[in-house]
């Protein structure tokens, strides 16, 4: 009796890591088609669901994650611009500018320093990314030396169109040459 649970039990879980391993596989390969499908525009690579290039000479990451609740698992895309670190953090999010999103549902600039925000609102930097879905953010990470556009997304496949990803990385790019004058 001992033997045959042992050999269900081994069964059962060779079993498991071979879907696994196939669903694995299956995802990875959708994501090289629809990665492929931009990979172009800043010479990229792609595994699984993320792919890394370069666009005016900085790096470039682009990614889809998830994140799960009780009920449901939203889908997101970052794509990453990586044109170096000065200043301050700051980000351009529609919403309500007060806490926990209060107030009048409007694109606003957020930074700490009000200077650095009464530039960035001068350079016309909402007026750039109001163009962009409401369900969409873009953020400066000095730190790291990272811009950031974010949006949700209806399924995990969701990768931009090729016109579409050329235009994210023409406000990536515009956004990096305001950062450069005003971020100082």
């Amino acid at each position: 009796m001992e033997a045959i649970l042992w050999v269900v039990g081994v069964s059962v879980v060779g079993l498991i890591v071979w879907f696994i391993v196939w669903h694995t596989r299956k995802t990875n390969a959708k994501y090289a088609e629809l990665w492929g499908r931009i990979a172009g525009l800043v010479n990229g690579t792609s595994k699984g669901s993320q792919m890394i290039g370069t666009y005016m000479g900085a790096m470039v990451e682009a990614r889809i994650k998830s994140f799960s609740d009780d009920d449901e698992t939203t889908y997101y895309y970052e794509l990453s611009l990586t044109p170096g670190g000065r200043g301050q953090d700051w980000s351009v999010n529609y919403g309500g500018e007060k806490l926990l999103g209060f107030g009048e549902k409007r694109w606003h600039v957020k930074a700490k320093d009000d200077a650095l925000k009464d530039r960035l609102v001068a350079a016309r930097v909402v007026e750039l990314v109001a163009v962009r879905p409401q369900h969409s953010n873009v953020s400066y990470k000095a730190k790291r030396g990272v811009l950031v556009y974010h949006e949700t997304l209806r399924s995990g496949f969701d990768v931009p169109a090729p016109e579409e990803f050329k235009a994210q990385l023409e406000l990536l790019g515009r956004l990096a040459e305001v950062n450069r004058q005003v971020n100082i």
